[in-house]
């Protein structure tokens, strides 16, 4: 046992001894002061050892190769939905046009692609895209759009031209009225008539959206569940509420309708009403009023009422017969 109280005795604890010789060794870790400025900012982000910079220089390159070179999350698919055929080519096409747009920042790559700014760059460059419904990135390399169309809907016609309209409002093309080929070319399209020699240009806006679902509403209705034939529109107003249906195929006849009025209730009157008329008198019917609420007046062929409507444009006459 070493008597710690004589100082002399710890010289003969090989541990003292130990201890003792590694403080004289110790030496502080020596750290390099910097030079210049470059050293001091590289010493400021914690890159003044070689691991370090190894380190950030192999991330930096992988960001770069992520975000510049083509790789796998490059986009090499492009599937649009909801439009037809013949628009996808041209819709894909936009969309490609928008992925090398910016260089500096690709949107080729589906980490970086703003769905955002390339719904805004597909509805204001391509005329076949109505609306964006939504785009979706499916990893690794494909992008799926699925969006709602611009179609030609309807045919206008006014006393000077013939235009084809699409399914919100918008003059696609302009055609001469008097050509055979304008019929012939649009038989699939809803035809509405304007009593005017207003004239328009391609890309106006002319028909505003509710007035539109009016007229594909009473189409269906008559087309569908009443009569499978074809209907006509006629019109001294755009947008307006005063319409006529008109049945193009025999047995031919017109409808007044009032299009401010409850279209669903007044299309099923006249359902009922149609179905209630015998073959003779749907044979020799010349039209049907339905713009007074809850009454409708019916006008027979070579009677008082027909001769009246030809001779005052179409207004309801007392010599019509009212069925209520």
């Amino acid at each position: 046992m070493i008597n710690t109280k004589n100082p002399k005795a710890r010289y003969q604890n090989l541990a003292f001894i130990k201890r003792l010789r590694q403080a004289r060794n110790y030496k502080r870790t020596t750290r390099l002061i910097p030079q210049n400025r470059w050293q001091f900012f590289l010493t400021k982000i914690g890159l003044n050892s070689l691991l370090a910079k190894i380190i950030a220089i192999s991330a930096v390159i992988l960001l770069i190769y992520l975000i510049y070179i083509p790789n796998f999350l490059n986009v090499s698919q492009i599937t649009i939905e909801g439009a037809v055929l013949y628009q996808k080519q041209s819709i894909a096409s936009t969309a490609n046009d928008y992925l090398t747009s910016k260089p500096l920042w690709p949107q080729r790559n589906l980490l970086l692609l703003s769905k955002k700014d390339l719904a805004d760059y597909l509805i204001k460059k391509n005329r076949y895209v109505l609306k964006l419904k939504s785009i979706k990135k499916e990893l690794p390399d494909s992008l799926v759009i699925y969006l709602e169309p611009r179609l030609n809907k309807f045919l206008l016609r006014t006393k000077q031209a013939a235009f084809v309209v699409s399914n919100d409002g918008i003059i696609i093309e302009k055609n001469d009225n008097s050509s055979t080929s304008t019929a012939l070319s649009f038989t699939n399209l809803i035809a509405i008539r304007l009593d005017s020699d207003v004239d328009f240009q391609v890309n106006q806006k002319i028909l505003n959206e509710d007035w539109l679902k009016k007229i594909v509403q009473i189409e269906n209705k008559l087309t569908k569940e009443v009569q499978n034939e074809p209907v006509n529109f006629e019109t001294k107003n755009l947008n307006g509420t005063d319409l006529t249906v008109i049945y193009i195929m025999p047995p031919n006849h017109k409808i007044f309708l009032d299009a401010s009025l409850d279209l669903e209730q007044i299309l099923t009157q006249y359902k009922l009403l149609w179905e209630n008329l015998k073959i003779e008198q749907r044979q020799n019917l010349y039209y049907v009023d339905l713009r007074i609420k809850g009454k409708a007046y019916v006008c027979y062929k070579n009677t008082a009422c027909a001769k009246d409507l030809i001779l005052k444009d179409a207004t309801t006459t007392p010599a019509a017969t009212p069925i209520q």
